[in-house]
Formats: C-alpha cells, sequence, structure tokens
C-alpha cells in the first residue's frame, strides 16, 4: 500500500533560495535540454548557479511555490501569473546574469537565451494571456510517491482556480515528463523540435483550462 505523505504548500520564502536551486539543479542534472545548450554534461555547481538566477527572479516577483514535508522543500514550481510580464533579461542579470556569462562565455550564454524564447514561441503565438509553468520539480529522494501529482491537483490548479483560472501551458523536453503532464489532465497540443547545431531535442507543449 502506497503511503501518502502530509504536505504542506505554501509561496517560498527568499531565504529558502539556496535549498530551492539545489533541490532544481538535483532533479534537472540530466537534462537533455541543458546538454544541448552547453554542449556537455553540465557540472552541479554551474547548474546551481542557473538556477539559482532563476528562482531569485521568481521570488522577486513571488512567483515561487513550495511543498514541503517533513520540514523539507521536496517539490516546487516556478508559476508566472496570468497578468504577469514576463522576467525580463535585466532581471537575470541582476540576480548574477553577467556573473553566469563570464562564467560559460558568451557564446552558450546567446544560446542560452535563445533557447529559452524559443522553447515558448507557439505558446505565445497561440495564447495571449496564460498561466505559464516555468519550472516544476519534485525531490529525487520522494520520487515515485505522487508528490508532483499531488502537488499540481491539490495545490496548483486549486490556486490557478482561486486567483481567477484560465490557460496554464508549460513545455517539456522528455517522455517522461510527456506522459506525467498527460496523467495530470494536460494537453499537448504541439510538438516542435529546438536545435543548436547538430543537437536537438524535442519540444512538447501543453495547455490545460482551469475554470
Amino acid at each position: 500500500e502506497r503511503r501518502v505523505l502530509r504536505m504542506i504548500y505554501r509561496k517560498a520564502k527568499h531565504s529558502e533560495a539556496v535549498k530551492i536551486a539545489e533541490l532544481l539543479s538535483e532533479s534537472f542534472q540530466d537534462y537533455p535540454l541543458f546538454e544541448m545548450i552547453f554542449d556537455k554534461k553540465v557540472s552541479p555547481a554551474l547548474l546551481f548557479d542557473l538556477n539559482l538566477i532563476n528562482v531569485k527572479a521568481h521570488l522577486q516577483k513571488e512567483t515561487c511555490h513550495i511543498g514541503i514535508h517533513e520540514d523539507n522543500i521536496v517539490s516546487v514550481a516556478l508559476l508566472k501569473e496570468r497578468r504577469d510580464k514576463e522576467i525580463s533579461l535585466i532581471d537575470y542579470i541582476r540576480f548574477g546574469g553577467i556573473r553566469l556569462t563570464f562564467k560559460i562565455g558568451i557564446k552558450r550564454a546567446s544560446h542560452l537565451i535563445k533557447t529559452m524564447k524559443e522553447m515558448k514561441n507557439r505558446i505565445n503565438t497561440e495564447f495571449k494571456e496564460f498561466w505559464y509553468l516555468d519550472t516544476f520539480a519534485v525531490s529525487s529522494k520522494v520520487q515515485g510517491q505522487r508528490i508532483g501529482s499531488k502537488m499540481i491537483q491539490d495545490y496548483l490548479l486549486p490556486y490557478i482556480k482561486k486567483h481567477g483560472g484560465g490557460k496554464v501551458a508549460l513545455n517539456t523536453q522528455t517522455t517522461l515528463n510527456d506522459k506525467f503532464y498527460r496523467r495530470n489532465g494536460f494537453t499537448m497540443f504541439y510538438e516542435d523540435r529546438l536545435t543548436i547545431d547538430t543537437f536537438s531535442v524535442p519540444n512538447y507543449n501543453f495547455i490545460k483550462m482551469i475554470n
């Protein structure tokens, strides 16, 4: 019998940025998108720096949500709200983007910016106003216990409904995640590919309507 973990959900605090970035870095260590962007397996330190910048930018906009079990952060969602503006390049620079650019080089930094923009092209073309699930991850220590589905169904979707509902969009680049979002009621409306030089990965575009 599967044990149901007791969870607490809330918006994250600025003081939790490092722990959140550590969880995300662990979760995305072998993610093909980053291997394509950086043309190699990404070091844990570099992945941490990248995630920390993104987390800090979302914390500034109060769009970082966490799931807690026994005082430990075990799930994270970076969720852009429907009427919010996109996080700008200036925001990313403010939270360490220039330092990261020096670390990875101009070429890879431009690959990163270009790919992040291309990833959302179809969503931005199809929809004018939508919530966007920028990042979603579960700690490897509790994977296989439906923590991800529980956070989506018990917290994120009710949160979105409470704050006006509307379309929720996301992208993912693995077939495993493709199946996960389908199980949670999302519909894939478009599949394309992201390409840098000779390396490419699939890009699955999902949508769900919350009334």
